[in-house]
């Protein structure tokens, strides 16, 4: 599947439409989604939302009513990631993974997918 995003210009960032997306169309059973399972999203970012803060946070609000869990990683310079957007995102702070470079993300993948186990199995897929 190919995302295209023909209102996108290149430099923005479009956190609330990717959002909508993904709970517009990849929550669906045409894209595998089954009543019983549960719904777990790994949000990753490079940057602040372009989009007005209204938006971003009735995307956000809508996803987390839809998924059983957001995870939400920002990936690059404090300047860039707004760790208040990340965490509005996210279904709960501890849920929230930063990390300066795409390089250094390998360094976190371990605690990112203990997280999504979590969120999807409990606690007693960890012990």
């Amino acid at each position: 599947m190919t995302l295209k995003c023909p209102k996108c210009r290149r430099g923005k960032t479009g956190t609330g439409d990717a959002l909508q997306y993904g709970r517009e169309h990849s929550f669906t059973p045409s894209c595998g989604s089954r009543p019983n399972a549960k719904k777990i999203v790994v949000v990753l970012t490079d940057g602040r939302s372009t989009e007005s803060a209204g938006y971003l946070s009735n995307q956000a609000q809508l996803m987390k009513k839809t998924a059983d869990q957001v995870i939400v990683v920002g990936i690059g310079s404090k300047r860039k990631i707004d760790k208040n957007e990340l965490e509005l995102i996210a279904s709960n702070t501890k849920l929230v993974f930063m990390v300066n470079d795409f390089k250094l993300l390998g360094g976190q993948l371990k605690a990112i997918t203990q997280q999504t186990c979590r969120a999807a199995y409990g606690a007693r897929y960890l012990n």
